[in-house]
């Protein structure tokens, strides 16, 4: 019996063997950075455990005054690819994203499938009061993930991206961004339909980090009240607040989760207004490849809870 054939396959087989194994491991060393957590959503979703994730923003911290830590440069400087939503919206890592080389930095604010709407096509449509500062590119709202569409074209880029740094994985990728899609589109049917028992009613808002939702669903904004949560406001401030917001006859007021409790309740105190807590950064939800869904589910609840009965549940899975 010829024992040559037999030795000489089994040793290509280990070859392939050793190569496949070696192309799996190298492909589990991608590392990927993400700005925010919102971006680290999509990404998780689609890659799951196919790739190294870090995000440089933590929890509950702000856009507006973050100042990066040498612990950020290190994870810039090992990454394969990274995403931000544009230039503006995380202006505090220019500097550092200048230092870099040969990393793909993907803008994904600047996908053309992208709905970008502008603050004077908002100030033309609305008696908004903007008294602070927002993300802007050429005047331009950059908190696009909070639109299901956007979200569905943010996850379509992203796949495309991590294939082209893990073609191994490619399929896995796009099946992932598939399941999304649907559930995506299946939530916003869903809340299409349970938002129109309520979508007239008006209300004003803290920082508008969430007008793409609110424009998805038809909301009724009265105003845009821009206070900043991390400053005790004066008196004449109080005062000029509780104004517009007693003759806005709004239904509800939608405040940030670092917005101080204090201040909320003194600007309401003696109004018929319900308040709620609309989290753009998810900062207090669980990092699960569920996160983007939980986003979506977490502030169609706030909303349902503040302008509807408060009694309807909303959880699509």
């Amino acid at each position: 019996m010829n024992f040559i054939p037999h030795f000489k396959a089994t040793i290509l087989l280990l070859c392939f063997l050793s190569c496949t194994s070696s192309v799996f491991a190298s492909d589990k060393n991608i590392n990927v950075v993400v700005t925010i957590k919102p971006i680290e959503a999509l990404v998780l979703a689609i890659a799951k455990d196919t790739v190294n994730i870090q995000r440089l923003l933590p929890d509950y911290a702000s856009l507006h005054d973050y100042h990066f830590r040498p612990s950020d440069i290190r994870k810039l400087h090992n990454a394969n690819l990274i995403f931000r939503i544009d230039e503006d919206m995380e202006s505090f890592l220019t500097p550092l994203f200048k230092t870099l080389k040969k990393t793909d930095i993907i803008s994904l604010a600047d996908n053309h499938e992208i709905q970008l709407h502008s603050f004077k096509a908002t100030d033309e449509q609305h008696t908004d009061h903007h008294h602070g500062s927002h993300h802007h590119h050429h005047n331009k709202d950059l908190h696009i993930w909070m639109s299901p569409h956007n979200g569905i074209v943010m996850a379509k880029a992203i796949s495309q991206e991590l294939a082209k740094k893990n073609p191994l994985y490619a399929d896995f990728y796009a099946k992932n961004l598939n399941t999304l899609t649907q559930e995506i589109e299946q939530f916003t049917e869903d809340f299409s339909r349970k938002s129109k028992t309520f979508h007239k009613k008006p209300y004003i808002v803290f920082h508008d980090a969430w007008f793409y939702f609110s424009q998805s669903f038809h909301l009724n904004k009265l105003a845009t009240i821009s206070l900043h949560a991390d400053i005790q406001a004066g008196a004449k401030t109080i005062h000029d607040t509780r104004q517009i917001i007693a003759e806005s006859h709004a239904s509800c007021l939608f405040s940030q989760p670092n917005f101080r409790p204090k201040t909320v309740n003194i600007l309401i105190e003696g109004l018929t207004i319900k308040t709620a807590k609309i989290d753009a950064l998810a900062s207090h939800l669980k990092t699960t490849p569920s996160l983007y869904l939980d986003l979506l589910n977490d502030t169609a609840q706030q909303v349902i809870q503040c302008l509807g009965t408060g009694v309807e549940r909303l959880r699509i899975n």
